[in-house]
C-alpha cells in the first residue's frame, strides 16, 4: 500500500523531470539536462530556465504531489482501518479467553471443594474401619476364649469319669 503511493510519487517526479528536461535543453541550447534543470535556481524562474514560477509545470508538480499525498493518506487510512479491525477481533478473542478462564477457575474451585469433602469423608470412614477392626478383633478373642473354655470344661468333665 505504501509502495503504491511511493510509486505514484516517483512517477510524478519522473514526469516533471522529463517535461522540464525537454524544455530546459531546448531553451539552454545544448546545455546538459542537469544544468538546464538547475539553471533557474539563480533567479531565472524556478527549477527550469524555460518555465516561469507558478507556470503549468509548477502547477502540475503541485497537483501531482497533492495527488500522491492524497493517495498516501488513503493508503494510511486503509491500513489503520485494517489495524482497527484486527484490534477489535483481538479484543473479542481476549474477552473470550477471559470468560473461559473465569469459567475454568469456577470449575477448579468446585472440584477442589468436592475433593476436600471426599478426603474428609474418606478419613472418617478409615477411622471407622480401624475402630471396627479393633472391636471385631476383641470379639474374636472373646469367641476364642469361650471356645477354649468350653474345651477345657469338656476335658475336665471327661477326665473325671
Amino acid at each position: 500500500m505504501a509502495s503504491d503511493s511511493y510509486r505514484t510519487l516517483e512517477q510524478a517526479v519522473g514526469e516533471l523531470r522529463t517535461s522540464k528536461a525537454g524544455k530546459g535543453a531546448a531553451a539552454a541550447g545544448g546545455r546538459s539536462e542537469r544544468d538546464s534543470l538547475m539553471a533557474g535556481r539563480s533567479g531565472e524562474g524556478g527549477y527550469g530556465a524555460s518555465v516561469p514560477p507558478g507556470g503549468a509545470a509548477a502547477e502540475m508538480s503541485a497537483a501531482a504531489m497533492e495527488q500522491a499525498q492524497l493517495s498516501q493518506e488513503r493508503s494510511h487510512d486503509a491500513t489503520l482501518a485494517e489495524l482497527e479491525e484486527g484490534l477489535g477481533d483481538l479484543e473479542q478473542v481476549a474477552r473470550g479467553i477471559g470468560n473461559e478462564a473465569s469459567y475454568q477457575i469456577a470449575v477448579i474451585d468446585d472440584t477442589t471443594e468436592k475433593t476436600r469433602r471426599a478426603d474428609a469423608s474418606l478419613r472418617e470412614r478409615s477411622r471407622e474401619i480401624v475402630r471396627i477392626m479393633q472391636t471385631s478383633n476383641v470379639c474374636w478373642m472373646y469367641i476364642v476364649i469361650l471356645v477354649l473354655l468350653a474345651a477345657l470344661v469338656l476335658l475336665l468333665a471327661t477326665a473325671s469319669f
